[in-house]
């Protein structure tokens, strides 16, 4: 804390922003912090010949049950909160004296302090926290309801914002984590960066990023479409369109156009699906993103490539079919699997191994058959003597040909 000390009267000034914003005129104000800050004050040259400020009492665990620490202000020392304006200052993280105006510790003034003392008895703190689940701030935008003070946030008594959720994890030093119930529209001027969220089934919890910064967060079980700035990581999501992605997904459901941004040293997506029904596909459009590198591993169902120009593209089909889109007019792309491709674009196939495609072509075409020919009627049987594969075939101008078993 950037605090200041008058040494001829002692008193300690608290600056409103060196505290955590709750939400607001309400502050926070971790009391540990502000003790170890004092006493780096009084240990520095110009004020290390003064008295001790206080005494401490670190917290204490006896058979199971923490005890909370103490701070008592001592030797004349005093407190003024500054700016002299309305806003309040909330006490975290100790028993302490810092709001005893009578005894002369508190400077009163149009600051309202709020402090927290339990009775000397546990840390409160402690047992609140364990409410949150999984560590786990719970945000349900249906049934929720606004503010920050507990029990708020937790399992039984969920937020239904994003910004009072963040404020409790900041006053709380929870971890970045969130479960979510409900819709959640985020602006450009939210961050979920490093924020690890799990909805409750992305039948029932949706992120709508609207522009937000996501770096490095997880989202997982959840519906997620729109915009957004910084690589994400998406699993199990039932995913619309992505105007910018940058990032991996797996074991998701594709439902809109992808489309990629620079950045990225990697895209991955693996175990996916398609989940457009019919003769449409899902789209990854790379953007015409420079030496791409896109693999796309066990995948089910129809994918569409667009702009690529260059770079390397990998796809494994457990079942589908790959569509190269005609602005797709360079770089390297590698097929394999169970389905059908379909090249409108330029850029080099150097690997089509698909089981239901080129394979039995293949087959057609070692029969000495055109496999682009229509065919009106097919037939095959095995020779009962030679074991030959016998296919007759019309339609081609060949009604018949022999495949050799070697």
């Amino acid at each position: 804390m950037a605090l200041s000390l008058d040494p001829a009267t002692k008193v300690i000034t608290v600056p409103q922003g060196d505290l955590t914003l709750v939400s607001g005129t309400l502050y926070s104000m971790n009391t540990d912090d502000f003790r170890k800050d004092v006493t780096d004050l009084l240990a520095s040259e110009p004020y290390i010949w003064m008295d001790d400020a206080f005494i401490h009492n670190t917290a204490v665990t006896v058979a199971g049950t923490t005890f909370a620490r103490t701070i008592e202000f001592i030797n004349g020392y005093s407190i003024t909160f500054s700016p002299d304006t309305l806003w309040s200052a909330r006490l975290e993280g100790s028993n302490n004296n810092i709001f005893d105006i009578e005894g002369g510790i508190l400077n009163q003034n149009s600051v309202q302090v709020i402090p927290t003392n339990s009775a000397g008895l546990i840390g409160a703190k402690q047992l609140e926290d364990q409410s949150f689940t999984d560590s786990r701030i719970w945000i349900d935008t249906i049934a929720g309801q606004s503010g920050v003070s507990y029990p708020i946030g937790t399992p039984g008594s969920p937020s239904d914002n994003l910004a009072d959720s963040q404020s409790i994890i900041a006053v709380r030093t929870l971890p970045k984590r969130i479960h979510l119930r409900g819709v959640l529209p985020l602006t450009g001027t939210d961050d979920i960066g490093e924020y690890d969220i799990q909805g409750t089934d992305s039948s029932l919890a949706e992120i709508v990023l609207g522009g937000a910064s996501v770096d490095n967060a997880h989202i997982t079980h959840c519906e997620v479409s729109g915009s957004c700035s910084g690589e994400i990581h998406m699993g199990f999501c039932d995913v619309g369109a992505l105007p910018s992605f940058r990032g991996t997904m797996h074991d998701c459901t594709l439902g809109g156009v992808v489309t990629l941004t620079s950045g990225s040293d990697q895209y991955k997506f693996n175990s996916c699906e398609s989940g457009v029904a019919g003769t449409a596909t899902a789209v990854i459009d790379v953007n015409s993103v420079s030496n791409i590198d896109l693999q796309v591993r066990d995948y089910d169902g129809g994918i569409e490539l667009r702009n690529v120009v260059s770079g390397n593209v990998s796809i494994d089909l457990n079942s589908g079919r790959v569509v190269i889109d005609s602005t797709c007019t360079g770089g390297t792309i590698v097929v394999g699997g169970t389905g059908r491709l379909t090249d409108n674009g330029t850029m080099t196939v150097e690997d089509s191994s698909l089981v239901a495609g080129d394979q039995t072509k293949d087959v057609w075409t070692r029969l000495g058959l055109n496999p682009d020919d229509s065919i009106t009627d097919t037939t095959s049987g095995i020779d009962s003597n030679s074991g030959d594969i016998e296919i007759t075939r019309t339609g081609d101008g060949v009604t018949s040909s022999t495949l050799t078993r070697q």
